[in-house]
């Protein structure tokens, strides 16, 4: 079975390099971050920073709103 997938290996890298290239980068891409201690520390803050925030939360729209006056009432309507 491992030569098999040798002999593929070494065919389509003879074949198409940039493809083959691509794929194995690609690959790494979607591997390597699982593999970093990088991600056991962001998952640890994200379990630890709450999601919702005591009282009525941030009303980020009331800030636009004094920034640009009454152009965007309409945000005020959507009641985001």
């Amino acid at each position: 079975m491992t030569t098999r997938i040798a002999a593929f290996l070494k065919n389509v890298w003879a074949k198409e390099a940039v493809l083959a290239a691509s794929f194995s980068l690609g690959g790494l891409a979607v591997i390597l971050p699982a593999l970093s201690p990088y991600t056991e520390c962001s998952l640890t803050i994200n379990q630890a920073t709450p999601y919702n925030y005591p009282g009525r939360g941030p009303l980020l729209y009331v800030k636009w709103y004094d920034y640009f006056g009454k152009q965007l009432q309409f945000l005020i309507k959507l009641d985001v």
